[in-house]
């Protein structure tokens, strides 16, 4: 997208591989929004700060928006699963039905 059609923004959620981009094309940046964490709460601060986020906030925001609890609770023990594995694994590990976007 950048390259073909110059676009200015590409905004995605879960596609962590898109972090790595800046280092292989240039014109390409990171930014992520301010949030704040009360516990298990988030509250996005509206203020756009250079890179990338440093971890996914998913879960809380599955929460906010209404995701019944226990989906949440095994999701959160899934998470947890990834992380042993490897501390980056949750953020890097694109399983078989997600196309590798790099």
């Amino acid at each position: 997208l950048a390259n073909k059609i110059k676009a200015l923004t590409l905004f995605a959620t879960h596609y962590f591989e898109l972090t790595q981009l800046p280092e292989k094309m240039e014109g390409v940046a990171n930014v992520h929004l301010d949030a704040l964490e009360h516990g298990d709460t988030i509250a996005f601060m509206h203020s756009v700060q250079d890179g990338a986020a440093s971890k996914s906030y998913g879960l809380a925001v599955a929460a906010l928006a209404g995701v019944p609890k226990e989906v949440i609770k095994r999701a959160r023990q899934k998470l947890r699963e990834l992380e042993s594995i490897s501390p980056n694994a949750a953020a890097t590990q694109v399983d078989g039905t997600q196309m590798s976007l790099l």
